[in-house]
């Protein structure tokens, strides 16, 4: 997985909410992955936490250590669907911030709870 380029485009993909940053990971909708009515990454948590921590070293063991989410693009209305925790669901700082980092437009971006991402 690559950290997220300047191309200005939307992005898909994953991310952890650490206590002083956003840690961000995705490629550009329209170059994502098709899963039937979703554009995805292919890229998970665990993977690319091993990843970073192969390359920083100083993270914790468990992937599920920071609160995480996902976001995948609805084809059918055309809507960003950013999956969380039940707590950073109704933190609007943090909701900000994801959509000023994966550049969502803020009027197609659905926040969602997910229990997969609750710790």
């Amino acid at each position: 997985m690559k950290q997220l380029d300047d191309a200005g485009v939307s992005q898909v993909g994953i991310f952890w909410i650490l206590p002083k940053k956003l840690l961000v990971f995705g490629v550009p909708y329209t170059v994502g992955e098709n899963y039937g009515d979703f554009i995805n990454t292919p890229d998970g948590h665990y993977e690319t936490w091993e990843q970073l921590r192969k390359t920083l070293g100083k993270l914790p063991e468990d992937y599920t250590a920071y609160p995480r989410g996902r976001i995948v693009y609805r084809i059918t209305d055309q809507k960003f669907l950013v999956y969380l925790n039940r707590k950073h669901i109704k933190n609007e700082r943090i909701k900000k911030r994801i959509i000023k980092e994966f550049r969502l437009p803020v009027d197609h971006a659905i926040f969602k709870h997910d229990h997969h991402y609750e710790k």
